[in-house]
């Protein structure tokens, strides 16, 4: 059964690329002006010290790395 209504199809899959687009382009934003840390503070996010953003990045940053590149593969 063929659809007719390819314009309101078109407009919808415009307005929610344009709100992924805005929502990526908030974020980067963000966290240009505040920088990480200042950025995590704009979402309500909070370290107990700088000690804990630095073993947070390390961890996700060598998980990353080890899934890339795994002997297990």
């Amino acid at each position: 059964m063929k659809r007719k209504s390819r314009g309101m199809d078109r407009l919808i899959g415009f307005f929610i690329v344009g709100t992924m687009v805005l929502i990526i382009l908030a974020v980067l934003m963000g966290s240009c002006i505040f920088g990480f840390i200042g950025f995590l503070r704009v979402m309500g996010v909070e370290y107990e010290s700088y000690w804990a953003i630095c073993l947070f990045l390390f961890l996700a940053l060598s998980q990353s790395f080890f899934q890339r590149y795994s002997l297990f593969k």
